[in-house]
């Protein structure tokens, strides 16, 4: 047998025979070597090596060429075709790693041993092969190899592996007692992966572990508002289940952390503590790394120091406060006046995905620095119909937290009167009690906490429960004076249970209003160029910026959608943009017209048939719903700025006003939405019911098919 070669894939692709380095000089050759490893064992068709080294700009003689470099390869190898180990295939070529040695097979071995070793209850043997496995990640994979084909089709799974085997190593360290060690890695990775639940789940255990019940309680509020703020969406059963634990101290959180492969133990009777989402898992590994605009993946903390560590974490922060400048300036200086003793309420009002949850974050992060005590709530709409729900979420913990003397000292006096509410929680949600003892309690309660600063944050305030809101209200005219800050955020005109007392919050002249606005053009390139690592011509920015309007989360999916699809980041890839944003947006869209009932969904299916500029009595004609009920959705889909009312000219009858939808990429997604028998079922009728004006309305119902 030949010379034993050692390849390394998990870095620049490196070949080493006897300790030695065998260059690989040439850049097509690398390419060649590379398919042929991540693929070690299976025959590579010609036709796929082709691709990989040209892409779409395939050369006259392509096969020819191909041969040659194979051919030079074995001479850079001092092999042969008789010797190996690259074999010459009827369909291609494969290379038979037997007697030879590839990181990525050695990484998979570790990792295979590490779950038997955990199955076995080994936990420390599991701990230290996954951190030699994760020891052979130098940096980025296949750093060195100029095929932007085969990156896109091979990082994101190699991504995935890194991630998984990371997590892996945590829960096995986790399980040998090392809790307090974990939490500063934890709270990076949440940092750069702040949709990847697992390490949220991880890093709650291990500060609840730690002895810090309160933080392990705001990591999980920080993910539950970044959840509803960015995608409309809970935490995951799981976290919910470890939250009431550790929120309770449940004794079986003293259990080792379940692993991913092994038997799962229970915290309760019904929802362990298991795998989590694997969709958000992979959302998450594009989210927040980036996925270049020609396939390659940036930002990956495949090299695992300080500096990546800092670079990610700093480009993280960076995006996600893009433009941000006045906002955080208005907070700086309001959290400094509360510090002073000057109370104030201010309001961050934004439409989804703007940013709103972000700002309340560096809030925190800020009063935190300052010596702030940070109190935190959410509205929710599932649970608005409970009794001073948003309040027992501010104050609850505290309570339970304090000891006997700290507890009489906080409910001294009249702020006794508010202990009702934590001592003796009505099950059903209806303690509906607004009386002015109760609230004057609470209004002490709360001066009592602000003996030093204090920072309230109530996140989606729209969706507070009427008690809460009336004890806000309470609480409003008494600030003046005290050393506490009262951060709200919420969606514009989203409907409230009392619009008329969140009014009254909000404008109460105590109020300060920020309202962050979409991204401006330059402000949208430099979002994408930082997303897909700076490759991205003006005309692809600007496409990207037009389509979103400027929405940051409605950007990021876009360029994560069109980076998936394999689209150039030129000027040659802004016509496909329209193709793929529908996608990026659809499941969104779809949550929105969830929460106004199957009226909601049913107008705007129909409108998205009609098109933009169409007759309100037409378009209720067509969803079969009734004049009366047509208008009040209207009204509805309009506060919630998903359509508009377009102008009537002032000789127009009343009832001749059109609508449209707020943006095209809104219309095409609801459009995409509907089931094609639903589309096609659409366009008869529409035809049908307008004659001859269906094209004017944006769609020509004859071929059934959006007018471009």
């Amino acid at each position: 047998m030949g010379a034993r070669f050692e390849f390394k894939l998990l870095g620049p692709l490196e070949v080493c025979t006897g300790g030695c380095p065998v260059p690989i000089r040439a850049a097509k050759q690398r390419v060649v070597l590379a398919s042929l490893l991540v693929d070690a064992g299976r025959v590579v068709a010609v036709d796929q090596l082709i691709t990989r080294l040209w892409d779409n700009a395939v050369p006259d003689g392509a096969q020819g060429t191909l041969r040659s470099y194979v051919m030079r390869l074995r001479q850079a190898l001092y092999t042969t075709a008789a010797t190996g180990p690259i074999v010459t295939c009827a369909e291609g070529y494969c290379i038979d790693l037997s007697g030879h040695a590839l990181d990525l097979n050695r990484f998979d071995t570790l990792v295979r041993q590490a779950r038997a070793a955990t199955a076995q209850g080994r936990s420390s043997r599991a701990s230290a092969l996954l951190s030699d496995a994760l020891k052979l990640w130098r940096s980025e994979p296949l750093s060195n190899v100029p095929s932007d084909v085969l990156r896109r089709e091979i990082l994101p799974r190699l991504g995935e592996q890194w991630l998984l085997a990371r997590e892996l190593r945590i829960d096995a360290a986790l399980d040998v007692g090392r809790h307090q060690e974990m939490t500063a890695e934890l709270g990076e990775l949440t940092t750069r992966y702040p949709l990847r639940e697992r390490f949220w789940a991880q890093r709650m255990l291990a500060l609840y572990r730690s002895g810090r019940q309160a933080e392990a309680l705001d990591s999980y509020h920080s993910l539950s508002t970044l959840l509803a703020g960015d995608l409309g969406i809970n935490p995951s059963p799981e976290l919910r289940s470890l939250h009431h634990a550790i929120l309770t101290n449940d004794p079986r959180l003293r259990l080792a952390f379940p692993d991913r492969g092994g038997e799962l133990r229970e915290l309760d009777g019904s929802l362990p503590l298991t795998d989590l989402d694997a969709a958000r898992a992979t959302t998450a590994t594009s989210k927040v790394s980036g996925t270049a605009g020609v396939g390659k993946k940036s930002g990956h903390p495949l090299l695992d120091s300080a500096s990546r560590r800092e670079a990610d974490w700093r480009i993280t922060q960076d995006l996600g406060l893009l433009e941000r400048e006045r906002e955080l300036q208005a907070l700086d200086a309001l959290i400094g006046a509360a510090c002073r003793g000057s109370g104030q309420l201010v309001q961050v009002e934004a439409a989804a995905g703007v940013g709103k949850s972000q700002l309340l974050a560096a809030a925190r992060a800020h009063a935190r620095r300052a010596g702030m005590r940070v109190l935190v709530a959410r509205g929710s709409e599932l649970e608005r119909e409970f009794a001073y729900g948003v309040v027992r979420q501010l104050f609850e913990l505290v309570l339970a937290s304090a000891d006997r003397t700290e507890r009489d000292d906080l409910l001294a006096g009249a702020a006794r009167q508010a202990a009702v509410l934590f001592d003796q929680v009505d099950a059903a949600g209806n303690s509906a009690d607004v009386s002015f003892g109760l609230l004057h309690g609470l209004f002490l309660l709360t001066a009592n906490l602000a003996e030093g600063p204090l920072l309230l944050v109530i996140d989606d305030v729209h969706w507070s429960d009427g008690p809460s809101l009336r004890f806000l209200a309470y609480l409003m005219p008494r600030l003046e004076g005290l050393p506490l800050l009262v951060v709200v955020a919420s969606r514009p005109a989203e409907p409230a249970v009392d619009q008329q007392l969140l009014a009254q919050v909000t404008t109460d002249p105590q109020a300060r209003m920020l309202r962050p606005a979409p991204l401006s053009a330059g402000a949208s390139a430099q979002l994408v160029r930082a997303v897909l690592s700076g490759r991205a011509e003006d005309a692809f920015c600007l496409a990207c910026h037009t389509a979103t309007g400027g929405n940051p989360l409605l950007l990021r999916e876009l360029i994560e959608a069109a980076a998936a699809e394999g689209l150039e980041a030129t000027s040659a890839g802004v016509a496909r943009l329209h193709e793929i944003g529908p996608r990026a947006v659809q499941r969104r869209v779809a949550l929105r017209l969830a929460r106004l009932g199957s009226a909601a969904a049913v107008f705007c299916g129909a409108l998205a048939i009609l098109g933009d500029h169409a007759k309100l009595i037409h378009v209720a004609a067509l969803a079969g719903l009734a004049p009366a009920e047509a208008s009040q959705t209207a009204r509805q889909l309009v506060d919630m700025e998903i359509l508009h009312q377009n102008p009537r000219c002032s000789r127009e009858p009343t009832n001749s006003g059109t609508i449209s939808f707020v943006h095209p990429l809104i219309r095409a997604a609801v459009y995409e939405g509907l089931a094609e028998a639903a589309r096609l079922d659409g366009h008869t009728r529409a035809a049908r019911l307008l004659g001859d004006n269906g094209p004017k309305c944006g769609v020509d119902h004859r071929f059934r098919r959006p007018v471009m």
